[in-house]
């Protein structure tokens, strides 16, 4: 499931910095297009990044402040790589210069959030009951 997960989450990540560079006018067809195009460069650098950086293999309920400092390395070289890919593809011609500062906050929110909520779950569960002390 994690794995799945941190698969899907360029995906998601993808439409809301566009979504938000054209927000009062909608998104014109080329760059639509365009995204689809190059979605799968995105998928493949994200997730050769992801393994190289070992994403992969740490589970979630013992994510740490290592684990987090991953991330932030895995996100930033992989839009760096994207980037670059999709230069030397198509000069970034139908990429706003917005969108991949944008990618990299939404992917880091979407790939530390989730990890960082179920260890903070897992480490405080709620206890409503009037128990006592040790």
């Amino acid at each position: 499931m994690c794995l799945s997960y941190q698969r899907v989450a360029p995906i998601a990540a993808g439409p809301d910095p566009i979504r938000l560079r054209f927000s009062p006018g909608g998104i014109p067809p080329e760059f639509v297009e365009g995204a689809l195009q190059s979605l799968p460069w995105v998928l493949v650098i994200q997730g050769t990044v992801f393994w190289l950086f070992g994403l992969y293999r740490g589970a979630w309920r013992f994510a740490s402040l290592p684990d987090l400092v991953r991330i932030v390395k895995a996100v930033a070289t992989g839009t760096l790589l994207t980037v670059v890919a999709l230069f030397i593809l198509n000069r970034t011609a139908l990429v706003p210069r917005s969108v991949p500062v944008l990618f990299l906050g939404r992917q880091r929110l979407l790939l530390a959030g989730p990890r960082l909520l179920y260890r903070w779950i897992k480490d405080h569960r709620l206890n409503l009951s009037a128990g006592q002390r040790v």
